[in-house]
């Protein structure tokens, strides 16, 4: 027999019910802004930090949405550093594809992309990103 939302319930205990009910409530009414917060940060070759949200590269530019200054496309060669919570298909000029988180690299104009273990490319072989959903990757 199928699990319904109730029968799931019957088989908490008690006190795990009491803390789950007011948490899953709270979570339906948290403010639509907080729930998407951009926080990718950007380094340009100037050095000014730039906090937003990676849509995507293609064709040498980074398209980067920002609260404050809408969406920016911004040369691929004038980026130093990225660093991301979201994971990411990473694809080289060799062909090879990295997924994962991307982090600060220990030197400029380096992406590294962390899953189960870190790999760091060189950020002019990069030559596409695409973001993966955290669902996706729990699926497989």
């Amino acid at each position: 027999m199928p699990y319904t939302p109730s029968r799931r319930c019957r088989h908490l205990t008690t006190a795990l019910q009491r803390v789950a009910r007011p948490l899953v409530v709270a979570g339906l009414f948290l403010p639509a802004s907080l729930a998407a917060q951009k926080v990718d940060s950007l380094v340009m070759i100037n050095d000014d930090v730039i906090t937003g949200e990676i849509n995507e590269l293609t064709r040498g530019k980074l398209s980067y949405k920002t609260d404050d200054m809408g969406t920016l496309s911004i040369k691929w060669d004038k980026v130093k550093r990225l660093k991301t919570t979201h994971y990411y298909e990473v694809e080289v000029s060799s062909g090879w594809k990295y997924f994962g988180s991307l982090a600060w690299p220990a030197e400029d104009y380096r992406i590294v992309v962390v899953l189960t273990s870190t790999d760091t490319v060189e950020m002019r072989d990069v030559v596409s990103r695409s973001e993966e959903h955290t669902s996706e990757l729990q699926s497989h």
